[in-house]
């Protein structure tokens, strides 16, 4: 955790980091950790997958008991309350 913990100060510090975020659920015998990042843009994302402190992420990684879960989303709109008031007047 401490490692993850590092990246995430680091990923918040760079430009183009929207959110960096390290959860741990403990509500299980196998503890799960969740390491979220959000970018700007895939150009943010790349400098920081090139990055030295990413090789830690990838490191942490490969410590973890069991095979990580990993996904990249691309989101190609946001949408703020307009988007529930929408959907309660439908």
């Amino acid at each position: 955790m401490d490692l993850l913990r590092s990246v995430q100060r680091h990923a918040t510090l760079m430009s183009g980091c929207r959110d960096c975020l390290v959860l741990e659920e403990r509500c299980s015998d196998q503890p799960t950790i969740l390491y979220l990042q959000r970018w700007e843009s895939r150009t943010a994302l790349n400098r920081h997958v090139q990055s030295q402190r990413y090789m830690q992420l990838l490191y942490a990684m490969d410590l973890a008991d069991a095979p990580p879960q990993i996904s990249f989303c691309e989101v190609s709109s946001e949408t703020g309350p307009e988007c529930i008031q929408a959907s309660r007047q439908a």
